[in-house]
């Protein structure tokens, strides 16, 4: 081989060795720049698209059920019928029985606490009744729906009482329904079936005769039931409302806004929304030496934490029993940015002095310098000349 031929050798190798070298360095992104780059290793490419990006923060909470309540039997007689526990009992329905005759569900917040005959003077009692029987379609003469007792509403109590093949007197007797906010869930029954319970009236006696006042008032209807015994706890019951209760690191308390929408992962793994029903105005203080996670955004660890109870309101409502003290994971929305460009955050490349940019997917791939904005849910926000909706970028993840 001649000395010239030899020369021209060495070159050519020199040449392929600088040319190699320039393709490691583009590729490393290390050297990258606004002009034409060379076609880096990728797996596939990304579209720039124009959407809603949503950051969140989940947390762990606990579901359970809204406004526990109790329900008493003021009645005499032997408990012959119980509901079991996960039952739905809507308004009209029987909580149970006594002496085979059932105390009725009706709505209200206001507790039973008299007989209710013509004679009543106004109250909440009434309103309830009044809204009840009509409620339940038994409202052949049109009441009127305030606190006061009405010629309507001893016929409506007569359309009750017939339905019931209850004795048709115009009248209740204190026991024979009780009052509690809407349908309920029955969480436990404290009530055992064939015990006797001591109340006013006997039940039987209840459903059988009139109630006798003679224009005494409430204290007559009283006096004359015997409404003077004790009531007995025979349910304890729930709403069949589901909430979720968080208990929020006091340093993300701004995440709970009062009416925020949130997403709760469900026990199965469905998802549902919810809305902040409850945020409390006093955080509270617990001391803990394990390091727990308390969640994404939650500063987990050992010492006192400032924590705040949030209670969020399902739009789920419940069908059944299996679901209280359920562990659920619950997103908050940290940020959002409405109808931005975005790519994959695969396909984001870092640049130097901590920039970024995003390389076209076809020849001469050119790098293309962009400004980053919300991160969220593995989407970056981007912006800058040259980014437009539709522009294919590479993706390293494809």
């Amino acid at each position: 081989m001649t000395r010239r031929k030899t020369q021209v050798t060495v070159l050519l190798v020199l040449v392929v060795v600088v040319a190699v070298a320039l393709v490691v360095i583009l590729s490393d992104g290390s050297s990258a720049t606004t002009g034409s780059g060379q076609n880096p290793s990728y797996t596939g490419t990304a579209t720039v698209q124009r959407r809603d990006l949503v950051a969140t923060d989940t947390e762990s909470g606990t579901l359970s059920y809204a406004n526990p309540q109790t329900a008493y039997n003021s009645l005499s007689g032997t408990i012959t019928w119980l509901p079991t526990a996960g039952r739905v009992i809507k308004p009209g329905r029987a909580l149970f029985d006594i002496d085979n005759e059932p105390v009725l569900l009706m709505n209200g917040t206001t507790p039973a606490y008299r007989n209710l005959t013509s004679s009543d003077t106004a109250g909440p009692d009434i309103l309830e009744l009044n809204r009840n029987l009509v409620a339940l379609g038994y409202d052949p003469d049109t009441i009127e729906i305030d606190d006061e007792w009405q010629a309507a509403t001893t016929d409506g109590v007569e359309a009750l009482q017939k339905a019931e093949g209850w004795y048709e007197s115009g009248t209740l007797t204190l026991g024979q329904i009780d009052f509690l906010p809407g349908t309920q869930l029955v969480a436990t029954v404290v009530g055992s079936l064939g015990s006797t319970v001591s109340g006013g009236t006997s039940a039987t006696a209840a459903t059988t005769a009139p109630v006798s006042t003679k224009g005494a008032g409430n204290a007559g209807a009283a006096a004359s039931s015997g409404a003077g015994g004790s009531a007995t706890e025979i349910l304890t019951t729930n709403s069949t409302q589901l909430v979720v209760t968080v208990d929020l690191n006091a340093s993300l308390q701004s995440e709970a806004a009062l009416g925020e929408r949130v997403a709760v992962e469900m026990p199965d793994g469905s998802t549902v929304g919810g809305k902040v029903t409850a945020v409390s105005a006093v955080a509270q203080s617990s001391d803990s030496g394990d390091n727990g996670d308390n969640g994404s955004g939650g500063n987990g660890g050992s010492g006192a934490s400032a924590t705040v109870p949030v209670t969020i309101t399902l739009d789920k409502r419940a069908k059944g029993a299996g679901l209280d003290q359920a562990s659920v994971s619950v997103s908050f929305t940290q940020a959002k940015a409405n109808n931005v460009l975005s790519v994959p955050v695969t396909a984001l490349i870092a640049t130097a002095g901590e920039k970024f940019a995003v390389q076209e997917a076809v020849a001469p791939y050119k790098l293309i310098p962009v400004t980053a904005g919300l991160f969220a849910a593995g989407s970056v926000q981007i912006s800058g000349p040259g980014i437009y909706q539709g522009l294919k970028v590479t993706d390293s993840q494809g």
